[in-house]
């Protein structure tokens, strides 16, 4: 039962406690305008707002991928910066950062990162990380919740989403 209570609380969590969605002004693409992979054995569906989910086996890590109409034209960093201004953390691991250098292989206009640490309604930490990609009007929002008990490896299997993100 454990494991169930994790995996509702991690959804919960990423519903509540979305860098993007209680923020943002804009609007959901219609059809997502990108490719993507989830890790294979990791339990995938939809939360409201989110393109896709996904739970770790162990229920330590949640993904969610989120796609918005890009209104105010901002570049990666500017959302990020901004949405860091806009959500409760206890502390940050990693400031937004552009990493626009690696824009060719996502085929986007722009990439940020952020790396939060965070606590869930029920009061559990979690590390909170972000990745911001722009492409023309769009962008998309990879987010990933880890609890402290969330291995490497299961960890490493969470950027395997960022690695295979690819704007059509």
């Amino acid at each position: 039962m454990k494991s169930i209570g994790t995996m509702v609380s991690l959804l919960i969590v990423g519903a509540a406690m979305g860098l993007i969605l209680p923020s943002i002004d804009s609007t959901a693409a219609a059809e997502p305008s990108f490719t993507y992979t989830m890790p294979e054995g990791w339990k995938t569906g939809s939360a409201p707002g989110a393109v896709a989910t996904a739970t770790s086996p162990d229920n330590t890590v949640l993904v969610m991928i989120m796609e918005f109409a890009n209104k105010k034209n901002l570049d990666a960093l500017q959302i990020a910066q901004n949405q860091l201004k806009k959500i409760k953390y206890i502390s940050v691991i990693n400031p937004p950062t552009d990493v626009s250098k690696m824009k060719d292989r996502f085929s986007a206009d722009s990439v940020a990162k952020v790396q939060l640490a965070r606590e869930r309604d029920d009061g559990i930490q979690v590390s909170y990380r972000a990745f911001i990609f722009v492409k023309k009007g769009t962008f998309v929002v990879i987010e990933a919740y880890a609890t402290k008990e969330a291995s490497e490896k299961v960890f490493n299997q969470a950027n395997s989403v960022i690695e295979n993100f690819r704007f059509k």
